[in-house]
């Protein structure tokens, strides 16, 4: 999101940021700017092969969601990374899905 948002990585620190991210979750672990960083150009560095997936579920509240994710290897280590995750508000999850990957 702070990639493709065109945001700065120091928008991790700001105070609403943190709030939203940790609405309902207060354990959820924000990374730093620099952690946030290293990330982005370790995936846009990366010469060897990206691993991309997808999970959905619904929860009890009948909210359906899609999570894209990638996965690498780097320094013998498996990496893995979440894109993105959209809530899927329509009855045709399969479109929905088509339409929020391939806009």
């Amino acid at each position: 999101w702070v990639s493709e948002s065109l945001r700065s990585f120091e928008i991790v620190k700001d105070r609403g940021f943190i709030s939203l991210m940790k609405t309902g979750q207060p354990e959820y672990y924000i990374p730093t700017p620099k952690t946030v960083a290293r990330d982005v150009r370790l995936v846009f560095d990366y010469t060897g092969k990206l691993n991309f997936a997808t999970d959905a579920w619904t929860l009890p509240n009948h909210c359906a969601y899609v999570a894209v994710s990638v996965h690498l290897e780097h320094e013998g280590q498996l990496l893995s990374m979440i894109l993105d995750i959209v809530e899927v508000s329509k009855v045709k999850v399969n479109r929905n899905i088509d339409i929020h990957c391939n806009p």
